[in-house]
């Protein structure tokens, strides 16, 4: 049995950040504007939407000290200053880091207990009531606007899951996706696919509708990264990838019972955490090996992927040679990990 909860309301197109001000003014009046210290500020978007909200309304403290690999330590003081200032709508703009930081300070907001608490105590409950959150994202990639998972490092990244996580609005433009570096569109990308391909090929019962739908998404993912890293301004492929990574990561793959676990994701996390490692490019190292190492007892599924995501009759060779062409084929010795060091990662 499977239960859908998607509270979120979604407001998804090019051109949707326009409604940000005005939809922000409904939810509160003082806000806290969570992000990193990136091109948002170097383009003058960060002024605009700043412009914006006080436009319509909502006072804004920026907290920009956002990092990849979402610290801690960072929510930590996020979290103090919401409660100190009195901040009663919190926003996360930029990329996954940026948003699941602003999950995790409106957690842990709530209370006085640091949010690696919550992430390794297990018990998440709150006291006092949640503030409005709105997240924008930046890059076709995490699909954080739509789910209720967070990725917190504490030198070691670890999953946090919870409905308190599931963002009040999110606003989907695919244009803010336009002047995303090309490095990044294709971690984004192998980010978006792992999410779907992962839980497609672990998934313990089979299921046309959800299968059809992930098979989707996937595909889109595989025709339409080559064609932004061409032409970075087509925002119709732009589009379908900002479409494609809000439905790989949200609640409408868990229907029908056809969702698995994102176990390389779980490795991933630790990867990134140990090393420092970008997230599309941990996936990207490790994906070609996990496909293998699941190939024994997943070989249907895998003929699967190849017939229906590539055209092709071998899933896994077809993904190796999609990285490629995406200049997406990492190895562990690309970031200087040595064979040495596994044991005491694998260990952890």
């Amino acid at each position: 049995m499977m239960t859908f909860h998607l509270p979120t309301r979604l407001i998804f197109g090019a051109g949707s950040l326009k409604q940000l001000g005005s939809e922000a003014g409904k939810l509160g009046r003082k806000a806290m504007l969570v992000t990193g210290q990136s091109s948002l500020r170097r383009s003058g978007l960060l002024d605009k939407v700043v412009q914006d909200l006080k436009k319509n309304g909502v006072e804004v403290l920026v907290f920009d000290k956002v990092v990849p690999n979402p610290r801690a330590v960072t929510i930590d003081e996020g979290a103090k200053l919401v409660r100190e200032l009195g901040i009663d709508l919190i926003i996360g703009m930029g990329g996954g880091s940026a948003m699941d930081s602003a999950k995790g300070i409106r957690l842990a907001s709530t209370g006085t207990k640091p949010i690696w608490d919550y992430v390794v105590g297990g018990d998440i409950s709150v006291t006092e009531s949640l503030h409005p959150l709105i997240l924008v994202p930046t890059m076709a990639a995490t699909g954080s606007e739509a789910n209720h998972f967070a990725s917190i490092t504490n030198w070691e990244k670890r999953g946090l899951a919870s409905p308190y996580l599931f963002p009040t609005l999110s606003i989907v433009d695919p244009e803010l996706t336009l002047t995303v570096p090309a490095k990044q569109t294709a971690q984004g990308g192998v980010d978006i696919f792992c999410h779907a391909v992962e839980s497609y090929i672990t998934a313990p019962e089979q299921s046309m509708i959800t299968d059809g739908i992930t098979e989707t998404v996937m595909r889109t993912v595989v025709v339409c990264l080559p064609k932004v890293l061409k032409k970075p301004d087509d925002i119709d492929a732009r589009t379908e990838l900002s479409w494609a990574s809000t439905i790989a990561c949200s609640q409408l793959l868990y229907l029908g019972g056809g969702y698995g676990q994102r176990t390389c994701h779980s490795i991933s996390n630790y990867l990134s955490g140990y090393y420092d490692i970008a997230h599309g490019d941990s996936l990207a190292t490790l994906l070609p090996a996990w496909m293998r190492y699941t190939l024994p007892v997943r070989q249907e599924k895998f003929r699967s992927l190849g017939k229906n995501v590539f055209g092709e009759e071998d899933g896994i060779m077809a993904t190796e040679k999609w990285l490629e062409k995406v200049g997406m084929r990492k190895r562990l010795r690309d970031f200087g990990i040595e064979r040495a060091s596994l044991e005491e990662f694998a260990a952890s």
